[in-house]
């Protein structure tokens, strides 16, 4: 059977990695320090590839087609499709697993969308920098829509990562999976908070990560989210990532509020292995 080794969860702002310079050298040096040491948790765990719970910006989907949640069942996809992000890689999949799960979670009453052509922004491309650079492990990518309204709700991705944790034990093969989930913390796009961090929900969001209360996070609602700044629902893909641990108590790993990436960029790993 398969298992999941190693959860980790990061944010994603495109400044991590295409604007580096324009962060105060003190924060973003304890950042990259902090997501170092979450990188060596995964090549610890020995993983044979990365599940990867994250989301879309404009990139996959429009007003058109916008699936609550999409398993990508690809046996590759490019990224980073942004050029300030860099060059364009191919990034290895994994069809077998990608498809064995999606089979599982449609099995289990879990109505997810799938696609076997996606594209990679920067809300997977970025953790996929410190925790794959190389890109030799597959990603399976499970894109959550938590950019346009109506949106899953948090208790539904709590759900999910529950589900997947049971799921993955019963996949045939023996793969050890990173299950990492992508975004967050505080932010907002676009609206007349942009660049506006709220550090306060941010420290109280983490606190509570790393007294493993999931669950009860899980109850935060649409409304209290989008106070936060609207890439706060972002979150939803931590919940999911907490679902999964069975709302075990993380590791603090990092905290830095980057004005000049516009976000609370936190990350925080569990060892499962």
């Amino acid at each position: 059977m398969a298992k999941i080794v190693v959860v980790a969860a990061a944010s994603h702002a495109p400044g991590i990695v295409a604007f580096k310079d324009q962060a105060d050298p003190e924060q973003a040096g304890r950042f990259y320090e902090g997501m170092d040491r979450i990188a060596a948790a995964v090549r610890d765990a020995r993983p044979d590839l990365i599940l990867a719970v994250t989301n879309d910006h404009y990139v996959n989907y429009y007003l058109d087609n916008v699936p609550a949640i999409c398993v990508g069942i690809a046996s590759s996809y490019r990224g980073p499709v942004e050029a300030f992000m860099g060059e364009e890689r191919e990034v290895p999949g994994d069809r077998p697993f990608a498809k064995s799960l999606l089979d599982s979670l449609l099995g289990n009453d879990f109505d997810v969308a799938y696609s076997e052509k996606l594209c990679f922004d920067h809300g997977t491309m970025v953790p996929l920098h410190f925790f794959n650079p190389d890109l030799a492990l597959p990603v399976v990518p499970i894109l959550v829509n938590n950019i346009y309204e109506p949106m899953p709700s948090p208790r539904r991705l709590h759900q999910l990562g529950l589900a997947i944790s049971e799921l993955v034990d019963e996949l045939p093969g023996d793969q050890r999976v990173a299950l990492v989930a992508t975004g967050g913390l505080s932010h907002s796009v676009g609206t007349p908070s942009a660049g506006e961090i709220r550090a306060d929900f941010d420290e109280d969001f983490l606190a509570a990560v790393m007294r493993g209360e999931g669950s009860r996070l899980a109850e935060l609602s649409h409304r209290e989210l989008e106070s936060y700044g609207n890439g706060t629902h972002e979150i939803r893909n931590w919940l999911c990532a907490m679902g999964a641990t069975g709302d075990v108590p993380a590791d603090f790993v990092v905290y830095e509020p980057v004005q000049a990436w516009a976000t609370g960029c936190g990350a925080v790993v569990w060892g499962m292995n």
